[in-house]
């Protein structure tokens, strides 16, 4: 399980970033959008109902190593597939990640309004991400969507100390993820887009009930998490960059 790092994640970001353009104007791209919106379905469950769709996909994504792996062990007369490693680490830590691109790619498609354009805007913070971390050394994970501490397996003891931080960031960013597409909900709309005004004016009337409750609760729990991972990798212990770690 090592060996699945960045590429296939890669490989993963654009996939959902294509299903995700495809999934939210799909009723405008067949020219269904006035008889969608004029169904007695509620906005909540429309919503919902394209984001479960991407979630779909990230299981499928998850689940992809894992089948390709045990044909491999097969293939090669390896018998003992540790099954429950690749549960763990397929479903318990990289499926959360893939969620959050969801997440995140949801909210740009919702926001921005357009297809390309919102391929545009995530693709772009995908770039910066890279580039601040490969180029400018920065490795502040609490700083980087997605990002989690490195880890490895041990024939020991499995994951062994690396489960609390994974189990904190994943959960840091998740609370994150859902933040975004709390709020972007408040400006999703079914029929013909208004313009900008328009949309702020529905998006304060529908910042109630519900809606409120999911922001709130998704913010609390993000600044919640995030004040205890500082506390704990700053206050707690002393954290170096990579040029410090090289001086």
């Amino acid at each position: 399980m090592d060996n699945k790092g960045y590429d296939y994640n890669l490989f993963v970001f654009i996939i959902i970033l294509l299903y995700t353009g495809e999934v939210l104007p799909r009723a405008r791209a067949t020219r269904f959008y006035n008889l969608g919106a004029a169904l007695p379905v509620s906005n909540a469950i429309l919503y919902l109902s394209k984001l479960l769709s991407l979630a779909g996909v990230a299981l499928i994504m998850a689940t992809i190593p894992m089948l390709v792996g045990v044909i491999i062990q097969t293939i090669k007369g390896f018998t003992q597939y540790g099954l429950a490693v690749y549960a763990v680490d397929l479903y318990l830590l990289t499926l959360p990640g893939f969620l959050q691109i969801i997440l995140l790619s949801f909210a740009i498609h919702i926001v921005v309004n357009s297809k390309f354009a919102a391929h545009g805007v995530a693709l772009l913070i995908w770039v910066s991400l890279f580039l601040l971390r490969n180029f400018a050394e920065m490795d502040y994970n609490l700083l980087f969507y997605f990002f989690t501490p490195d880890y490895e397996w041990s024939d020991m003891n499995g994951l062994g100390h690396f489960v609390a931080p994974l189990f904190w960031f994943n959960f840091y960013w998740l609370a994150f993820g859902l933040l975004l597409a709390s709020a972007a909900y408040l400006f999703f709309q079914r029929g013909v887009s208004g313009g900008w005004k328009e949309r702020w004016r529905v998006a304060r009337s529908r910042f109630k009930g519900l809606p409120f409750a999911a922001v709130l609760a998704s913010g609390i729990c993000w600044l919640g998490s995030g004040a205890y991972i500082y506390y704990n990798v700053s206050y707690l212990n002393n954290y170096y960059s990579t040029s410090e770690q090289r001086q």
